[in-house]
């Protein structure tokens, strides 16, 4: 979301003008509070009633420095990817089935 409001913010989409304001994602997973079953709209902004999230004027700037830092340090620096860089949280991550990290975790090189 923060990427796209750079660009939006910077004119990469041509004709369409405007100053992002307002970041949404829009989902079409299980709600048992939709009418159909499905699809919610949720916000990382601290707006209305929410009692956490980032305060809607830092958010683009917030997005700026992890863009900055994450095209500085891998994109376009010298410093390697790393798969889990706390690799002893207990959270699920969606990418986790992709990595394949535990068919490498303590496997033996062959010589």
């Amino acid at each position: 979301m923060g990427t796209l409001g750079l660009m939006a913010k910077a004119g990469a989409f041509g004709p369409l003008e405007g100053a992002p304001e307002t970041f949404e994602y829009w989902s079409l997973g299980k709600n048992t509070d939709s009418e159909t079953g499905f699809g919610y709209v949720t916000t990382p902004l601290k707006i209305g009633k929410k009692r956490s999230g980032i305060e809607p004027e830092e958010f683009l700037p917030k997005t700026q420095a992890f863009l900055d830092d994450a095209l500085s340090r891998w994109i376009l620096g010298t410093e390697g990817f790393t798969a889990r860089l706390n690799p002893d949280a207990k959270v699920y991550n969606t990418y986790d089935q992709l990595m394949r990290l535990e068919e490498w975790l303590g496997r033996e090189q062959d010589g």
